[in-house]
């Protein structure tokens, strides 16, 4: 075959391959970009299902989570109501155990006070207070004997004499009360310690006459009358008397020995010091009664 002649078959060829091939390209690209698109609306739609999928376990889940929540409030609930009934019974308890103890220690005490008590011949008070004309105060509190206290009582009011100048009195008492009526009649957180005191307190005149009343009522108490001081605003007085306190079989003699200084305040308040001994003189033994 001549050149001439294979030279126009490859280039017949050629343009008809070229025809074919730009032919086909348009074709081929539309069906790639149709995989395409499936392929990605094939991966959208498995993930939309997986997104349906994980929403409907989610409010299974948040339901579920929700039903145990409440069902743990209510246990919280009933855990909280135990825990106060048990607080409560251990308070209860510990309430009842301390007031048994408590008891046991006051009885006790009580018995080894009465059991170690040793009588004295002398109890001192010495103190420096402020109250009103007409209040009477109390002061003392010595043991004078297994289960019985001593207390003083001093009431000051205001006077005028004949030729119009002021004076002050004090009417005083002392009592010897069984330690079981001390409660009753307000006087058991004056109870001395010792011989020698400075515990106060004080009554108004109605609870002072009441005071009295009911130690003169009782089978137990004995209530005695001292001498009445009598003084001025800025002197002292001192007194010196021998009483006698009932006993059993008999009286015991008692000296009181008891000064008083009264002052008047820029109130019109009275500041008194007040100092005063209660001692068992040799001399006086007990008397039959």
């Amino acid at each position: 075959m001549k050149p001439l002649s294979i030279f126009a078959i490859i280039i017949a060829f050629a343009i008809g391959y070229g025809f074919s091939h730009l032919s086909l390209s348009p074709k081929l690209k539309i069906a790639q970009e149709m995989v395409v698109r499936a392929e990605s609306d094939k991966q959208s739609l498995e993930q939309q299902m997986e997104s349906l999928q994980s929403r409907l376990l989610s409010d299974a889940e948040r339901r579920r989570i929700e039903r145990e929540r409440k069902e743990l409030t209510s246990l919280r609930g009933e855990m909280t109501a135990l825990r106060q009934k048990i607080d409560e019974l251990e308070k209860a308890r510990d309430l009842a155990a301390k007031q048994s103890s408590k008891q046991t220690v006051q009885a006790d005490a009580e018995m080894e006070q009465e059991e170690v008590f040793e009588p004295s011949d002398y109890y001192a008070a010495s103190l420096s207070v402020e109250l009103d004309l007409g209040m009477t105060l109390v002061t003392g509190g010595w043991q004078t004997a297994p289960g019985r206290h001593t207390f003083m009582f001093m009431t000051p009011t205001r006077g005028s004499s004949d030729s119009g100048s002021d004076f002050l009195q004090f009417v005083s008492k002392v009592a010897e009360i069984d330690d079981s009526e001390l409660a009753g009649f307000f006087l058991d957180n004056l109870k001395a310690s010792g011989i020698e005191t400075d515990n106060a307190g004080g009554f108004d005149g109605e609870n002072a006459n009441a005071l009295f009343d009911g130690i003169k009522r009782s089978k137990s108490a004995k209530l005695l009358g001292l001498p009445t001081v009598v003084t001025s605003a800025g002197k002292e007085a001192v007194i010196s008397t021998t009483f006698y306190m009932p006993v059993e079989g008999g009286s015991q003699a008692r000296k009181l020995e008891m000064g008083v200084l009264p002052v008047f305040s820029e109130d019109d308040k009275l500041q008194l010091t007040l100092a005063a001994t209660i001692s068992s003189p040799d001399s006086e033994p007990v008397t039959d009664q």
